[in-house]
This record gives structure tokens, sequence and C-alpha cells, in this order.
């Protein structure tokens, strides 16, 4: 669990804060989920459009931060997800390119895939 000092609603950030620190829970930590989301998506589009996943991965080391600034996360809860995330998109990918299943699938869904 990860101790949240008290928020003081002053503005409109302070409330938004607020508002998410109230909605997650504070022993709903390791891994990161935001941050294997954010990995995965941004490795996949890095894969199949380098212009966007550039941008996305620029965006996911933000919301990696974000997730540590706002404390909702430690940075091994960070380091847990980025490296979960990255093992789940290379597993999906052998799984998919590399077996009778993904070969499969490959034909099924035709080779723009």
């Amino acid at each position: 669990a990860y101790d949240r000092p008290s928020v003081e609603v002053v503005d409109f950030a302070t409330w938004t804060l607020s508002v998410v620190q109230g909605n997650d829970p504070p022993w709903n930590c390791f891994p990161s989920t935001h941050c294997i989301a954010c990995t995965i998506s941004s490795l996949t589009l890095m894969k199949y459009n380098r212009k966007v996943g550039w941008w996305v991965l620029v965006s996911t080391v933000f919301i990696c931060a974000s997730t540590m600034f706002t404390k909702q996360h430690f940075a091994l809860d960070v380091v847990a997800g980025v490296m979960l995330g990255a093992a789940i998109f290379y597993l999906v990918r052998r799984v998919v390119f590399h077996s009778w299943l993904g070969n499969r699938l490959v034909r099924l869904l035709g080779s723009n895939w």
C-alpha cells in the first residue's frame, strides 16, 4: 500500500487529483497496470507505425512518471509494469507469429494482420 498525503483542494488540478486518489485504492500498486498497458501499446505501435509509435512512447514515459508524481505508485511498481508489459508483448508476438496456432490465425485473418 502507498501512504498518500491528504490533498487540500484549492483548484481544478488538486480536485482532479483528489478524485483520482479517492477512486483508486492505495493497495492496488504492484505492478502498475497503467505502465503495462502503455508499454504494450507503445511497443505495438513502434512495430507497425513508427511515427505514431514514437509519440506513444513519449506519452508512456510521461504516464509512468506521473504515476509516481501523483503518489499512485512506487518506482518498483513502474519498473515491474514496464518489464511485464514488454514480456507480454514479446510473448504474444512469439506465440502469434512462431507457432502452429499463430500460423492458423495469420491465414485466417489475412497476411496484413
